[in-house]
């Protein structure tokens, strides 16, 4: 991995903290040539033994069309939550992962949430702005063509009887 984004615990104050990070694609380990302008917005909740961290997150995603294979260039974003603990077992429902982190660290992780965040938020079908209104030919050649088809067919024919 050739960069990480952390979140320094020291100068946090106990309570809410909002943070507005803008890391690289190269920090969340994401090709630069698919991700760029990222955004961060995250609430930082300390308190004795936890911190729980909500963010959002989203970034200019730079696409091919399905549908006419042209790149394209759209804004994804989504949100997650991290609930980062000093005790192995907490349950909230209110949250999307627990983790286990020590007091005495000084700095805690999120590059894989703020990654994965970003991935998942990608669309399953994409399709350029304006790409339903173009006609995609569904047959190839000359349609009006009176040449003769090739004879060699004729025998893949003569199978299917």
């Amino acid at each position: 991995m050739t960069g990480m984004v952390h979140i320094e615990i020291a100068p946090l104050h106990r309570g809410l903290n909002t943070i507005e990070l803008q890391p690289s694609a190269d920090d969340l380990d994401l090709d630069p040539e698919e991700f760029s302008e990222i955004v961060v917005d995250s609430q930082v909740d300390v308190r004795a033994d936890r911190i729980l961290v909500r963010f959002s997150v989203a970034s200019d995603a730079h696409m091919i069309c399905d549908r006419t294979l042209r790149p394209f260039t759209e804004r994804v974003s989504g949100s997650y939550a991290v609930l980062f603990s000093a005790q192995a077992e907490v349950a909230a429902d209110d949250v999307d992962d627990v983790r286990v982190f020590s007091p005495s660290d000084r700095a805690i992780d999120i590059s894989d949430a703020i990654r994965d965040t970003l991935i998942l938020a990608l669309p399953a079908r994409r399709l350029a702005p304006g790409a339903d209104e173009v006609e995609i030919p569904d047959r190839f050649g000359d349609a009006e063509s009176d040449s003769e088809p090739d004879p060699r067919w004729e025998a893949l024919r003569r199978l299917q009887k």
